[in-house]
């Protein structure tokens, strides 16, 4: 299927999945920026898809399964700026399948090398408390870059109505006349 461009908040998305995206983003409050910079990486260019800078992560978007050279990009850029990156492919997903959809990420251990793998595990999250925005393991919000929680104090109950509903709104978007969701983060109809 070809892919079509797409205007969507003062921006040409090289695709309607990746506008969809932003949707996503804009309806969280999730500040985003869409082709931020290139990167060389050891000669290879790469034109990342999205920079999350409160949550400093990269975010790739695919149609189809990544490919080990997409993959092998993402960790490289991961290891060159010392933030996480994820890919996300396919169609937005339902709410009932939404917590566990992060299918690829690269990060940084510890020890500073760079790991990379497919994890069912990372889910979007937003903490209870303040609200903050981010991709975890296993949802716990004491992972997230806020201090709301903490290992002995664990809170594992992402506001699953805010990102459902940030869902619905970008894959409900139409965008042949200018139009944008049809929800807003609320969940109210837009006018």
């Amino acid at each position: 299927m070809p892919v079509i461009q797409t205007w969507y908040a003062d921006t040409y998305f090289r695709s309607r999945l990746e506008a969809r995206w932003a949707v996503f983003f804009d309806l969280l409050g999730v500040k985003w920026e869409y082709e931020k910079e290139g990167y060389d990486l050891d000669g290879v260019w790469y034109l990342p898809d999205f920079w999350l800078p409160d949550q400093k992560i990269w975010i790739e978007i695919k149609g189809e399964s990544p490919t080990d050279d997409e993959e092998a990009k993402v960790a490289a850029l991961v290891e060159e700026t010392g933030c996480n990156g994820y890919i996300l492919h396919g169609t937005i997903p339902g709410d009932d399948d939404f917590a566990n959809y992060i299918v690829w990420y690269a990060s940084e251990d510890l020890e500073g090398s760079t790991i990379a793998m497919s994890d069912e595990g990372q889910y979007f999250c937003i903490c209870p408390e303040c609200g903050i925005f981010g991709i975890v393991y296993s949802g716990w919000a004491h992972r997230l870059s806020c201090t709301c929680f903490d290992e002995d104090n664990r809170c594992k109950c992402p506001d699953r109505l805010a990102i459902s509903t940030a869902l619905i709104g970008a894959r409900s978007a139409r965008f042949e006349h200018g139009e944008g969701p049809i929800v807003s983060r609320s969940g109210l109809l837009s006018v």
